[in-house]
């Protein structure tokens, strides 16, 4: 395997050849944005999952966050971008990481506009399909009014990281977070759902990432009999659920058999919509192969 990277507008080098300045702001202050987008193989290549739904949610976070790169790429040349690092490489069940950031400048908090840098990626990141996971509520809270919620920026991770930390101290193997009104808001990295007597509920996106994989079980959901509501979920309600669940393109979907104290009995539901969301991202679901780019592999020469 290459690891050929997408950098600047073509194929360079590996991703270990390719190094960020020490003068970074990406680095200082972790001023950058990024993507994760999940593809799946397929018998002759690979098929990548809402590519086109991903590159928009990442302008989305640069022009919100200041990093402007519609000047230098257009939507259509990232997603090419995106198909032509997995051809080169051959890589057929992956990860691919669009990420924007700033290289060789002296520190300090005025974005230096000139030195913006597109890389784009891809690595082995295979699903974990869980029978359930223990996730532990948060200290933080992550509110529009204290936080830009609806962005992936580089910066807030160091924010998940410190209570998914906390939390695997404590035995747990995820954390979540609450808004300023002590209500459900998303995982570390995810969106969540509850449900009770096949119906989920899941926050509204006021303080939330607008999750890919949370779109994509809103819109299927009913094809296996079950309502959607997106309303606030108080913490302590969550004992009148049967089940929850978290979403998210790097996890896929994972049923949580614990949150805080609180046991579920069941984790049924969640295991027969992660299948479901699995057929789809296959392109063995047809009504669904519209969010899906194939991308056949050829021979390249590098």
């Amino acid at each position: 395997m290459s690891n050929l990277v997408w950098f600047d507008g073509k194929i360079t080098k590996t991703y270990n050849e390719i190094s960020v300045p020490l003068l970074s702001q990406g680095l200082h202050y972790g001023f950058g944005a990024f993507e994760g987008i999940r593809t799946r193989k397929y018998a002759e290549g690979s098929f990548i999952f809402r590519l086109t739904d991903h590159i928009q949610r990442l302008y989305h976070s640069t022009t919100k966050l200041f990093y402007q790169i519609e000047d230098k790429f257009t939507p259509q040349e990232i997603e090419q971008a995106c198909q032509d690092v997995l051809t080169y490489n051959q890589l057929r069940e992956t990860y691919i990481r669009p990420i924007v950031y700033f290289g060789d400048t002296f520190p300090g908090l005025t974005l230096s506009k000139d030195n913006i840098h597109l890389a784009i990626l891809a690595v082995d990141f295979p699903l974990n399909f869980s029978d359930g996971i223990k996730i532990a509520v948060a200290e933080l809270r992550k509110d529009r009014r204290n936080i830009i919620v609806d962005v992936k920026g580089s910066g807030q991770y160091q924010i998940f990281t410190y209570e998914r930390e906390k939390a695997r101290k404590k035995g747990f193997n995820d954390a979540f977070f609450l808004d300023n009104d002590g209500n459900i808001a998303e995982g570390v990295g995810s969106n969540i759902f509850l449900i009770k007597e096949h119906t989920l509920y899941t926050p509204p996106l006021e303080n939330i990432l607008p999750g890919m994989t949370r779109d994509s079980v809103l819109q299927f959901a009913s094809d296996l009999g079950y309502k959607v509501k997106e309303e606030h979920i108080s913490y302590s309600s969550i004992g009148n659920f049967d089940e929850a669940f978290f979403t998210g393109t790097a996890i896929g979907i994972v049923p949580i058999k614990q949150i805080d104290n609180l046991i579920f009995n069941s984790i049924e539901i969640g295991k027969s919509l992660q299948k479901y969301y699995l057929d789809i991202t296959m392109g063995k679901i047809p009504k669904y192969q519209k969010w899906l780019t194939k991308v056949h592999f050829q021979s390249i020469l590098v």
